[in-house]
């Protein structure tokens, strides 16, 4: 599942949510929404969409210098990609795929 797959209800979506409900309404609703504050780590949006889960990054400078700032407040067990699955999940980054029924919908 490394690119766009159609969902139960026909909308196209990451290949990856497609492993049971949970990861669909995850993956609708909060994996990779906008977070609009003051949050410095945020990468520059990148050009074009990722078109297959292989054109994801794993790490980022971004990523590495926020490991970097959670490590010096006392976090255990964080690296640049940890730091970069962490930007995904609060929407510093949106690496929905290209042709994802979710990419470019406005924030829920």
């Amino acid at each position: 599942m490394s690119g766009v797959e159609l969902g139960p209800d026909g909308r196209a979506r990451c290949g990856w949510s497609l492993g049971g409900p949970e990861y669909v309404e995850y993956h609708d609703w909060e994996w990779g929404r906008p977070s609009h504050d003051d949050v410095g780590f945020a990468p520059e949006p990148a050009g074009a969409p990722p078109a297959s889960a292989d054109d994801l990054f794993s790490k980022t400078a971004e990523s590495t210098e926020m490991a970097k700032e959670l490590k010096r407040r006392g976090f255990a067990f964080v690296g640049p990609t940890v730091g970069y699955a962490l930007m995904q999940a609060v929407g510093l980054v949106n690496d929905h795929l290209a042709g994802c029924a979710f990419r470019e919908l406005p924030d829920a």
